[in-house]
C-alpha cells in the first residue's frame, strides 16, 4: 500500500500543490492579510458566532465544493494524461489497497478545506450546535466515498488515451478565426474547471472590495486594489494560454506579422479574458464622476496581465514565475496605496511588457 501511496503522492499530490502555489498564496492573503484579528475566519471570536448560522455553514461548504471540483479535475486530468498511462495498472491491486490509497490521496488534496471543516465542527461542539458536526462529517464522507468509487471505476474501466485530442478537429474551429484567439476556446473547452474557479475567485474578490468600500463614500483606491487582485488571480490562466500558444499554435511564430501586430493581438486576447471583471467593475461603479478613472483602471489591468504574460518568455520555471507574480502584486499594491497617476503607471507597464515581448519572443523555445 505504501508503495502505491508514494506513487500517488509524487504524481498527483506534489504536482497539485506546486502548480497551485499561487492560488494558495492569494487565498492566504485574502484570509489573513486584509482581515482584522476579530474577523479572521479562524479566530475563536468569529467562529463561535459563525457556527450558529446555517447560512455561514452552507456557504463555506459551497466554497469547499468548488475547491473539491478543482482537486477532482486535477486528479482526473493527471490520471488520463498520456505520460501517466502506467497508473491504470493500479487497478490490479487489491481493492482494499487501491481504495485506501485513493482515499488518502483525496485527504491530502482536500486537506486545507478538511482542516477548516474540522475547526467548524470543534466550535459546533463547544457551542452545542451538534447539527454542524453531523453536516460537516456527512459532507466529508460523501466527498471521499465519491472520489474513491469514481476513480476506482476510471482506473478499472477507462482505456488510456494515447494522445490529447486535437481541439481543432470539430466543425466549430472557425468560430474564433484569428488563431491567436483560439486560446480562449481552449480554456472554455479543455480548462473549464480552472477557468470557472479563477473567475469565481476574481469576481468574488472584486465584488467584495466594491461593496465593502463603495464609491463615493470611499475613494477609488479600494476599487483599484480589488481590480488588481482580480487581475493577479488570472496568473495561472495566463500561463496556460502561453503554453498553449507555444505548443498547439507554434506555427503562429512563422507567420508574417510584425511585433506590434502580434502584441496587439495579445492585448485583444487578454481584454476578452478580463471581460467579466470589466463588466462587473462598470456595473457596480457606474458613476459619471469616476468613468475616466475606471477606464484608466481597465487599461492598467490589461497592462498588468500583459506583463505577467511576457514574463513567461524569460523561460521562468513555475516556482520562479509565481514568485515574480507575488512581488509584482506587492509592488503595485504599494504604488496604488500611494495613489500615483494611474495613466503613467499604465504606460510604464505597457512599455515594459512590449520590451520583454520584443526582445524574447523569437528567441524563446519551449
Amino acid at each position: 500500500m505504501f508503495a502505491l501511496l508514494r506513487i500517488f503522492n509524487k504524481v498527483v499530490v506534489q504536482q497539485f500543490y506546486q502548480l497551485n502555489a499561487g492560488f494558495f498564496l492569494v487565498v492566504f492573503f485574502l484570509a489573513f492579510g486584509i482581515q482584522q484579528p476579530p474577523t479572521m475566519l479562524v479566530s475563536p471570536y468569529f467562529l463561535t458566532g459563525a457556527v450558529t448560522s446555517s447560512i455561514f455553514i452552507f456557504s463555506v461548504l459551497g466554497v469547499f465544493l468548488l475547491y473539491y471540483l478543482k482537486c477532482f479535475n486535477f486528479l482526473l486530468k493527471t490520471i488520463r494524461a498520456p505520460e501517466n498511462e502506467y497508473l491504470f495498472i493500479t487497478s490490479l491491486f487489491p481493492r482494499r489497497i487501491l481504495w485506501l490509497s485513493l482515499g488518502l490521496t483525496h485527504l491530502q488534496l482536500f486537506l486545507p478545506a478538511l482542516v477548516y471543516t474540522l475547526l467548524i465542527s470543534y466550535y459546533g461542539l463547544l457551542t452545542a450546535h451538534f447539527w454542524v458536526i453531523w453536516v460537516t462529517t456527512t459532507y466529508n464522507l460523501l466527498l471521499i466515498f465519491f472520489t474513491i468509487l469514481y476513480f476506482h471505476h476510471q482506473l478499472a474501466q477507462t482505456i488510456p488515451e494515447k494522445a490529447i485530442k486535437n481541439i481543432f478537429t470539430s466543425s466549430e474551429k472557425r468560430i474564433l478565426a484569428p488563431p491567436v484567439l483560439w486560446p480562449l476556446r481552449y480554456l472554455l473547452r479543455q480548462e473549464k474547471v480552472m477557468l470557472g474557479l479563477t473567475k469565481i475567485l476574481s469576481l468574488g474578490v472584486l465584488y467584495a472590495f466594491m461593496t465593502l468600500y463603495p464609491y463615493p463614500q470611499y475613494d477609488l483606491r479600494p476599487t483599484y486594489i480589488g481590480f488588481l487582485t482580480a487581475v493577479i488571480t488570472q496568473a495561472m490562466l495566463v500561463q496556460q494560454v502561453q503554453q498553449f500558444q507555444e505548443t498547439a499554435l507554434s506555427f503562429w511564430r512563422y507567420l508574417p506579422y510584425a511585433h506590434w501586430q502580434r502584441f496587439t493581438y495579445q492585448v485583444i486576447l487578454f481584454t476578452l479574458l478580463l471581460a467579466p471583471e470589466i463588466i462587473l467593475l462598470f456595473r457596480l461603479n457606474f458613476n459619471p464622476a469616476a468613468i475616466i478613472s475606471l477606464i484608466f483602471l481597465v487599461t492598467f489591468g490589461i497592462s498588468v496581465i500583459l506583463l505577467l504574460y511576457t514574463l513567461l518568455y524569460l523561460k521562468l520555471n513555475r516556482e520562479t514565475y509565481l514568485k515574480w507574480v507575488f512581488f509584482i502584486y506587492i509592488g503595485l499594491l504599494l504604488f496604488l496605496l500611494l495613489h500615483p497617476p494611474l495613466y503613467l503607471l499604465t504606460i510604464l507597464l505597457f512599455l515594459l511588457a512590449y520590451l520583454l515581448y520584443y526582445r524574447n519572443y523569437y528567441v524563446y523555445e519551449q
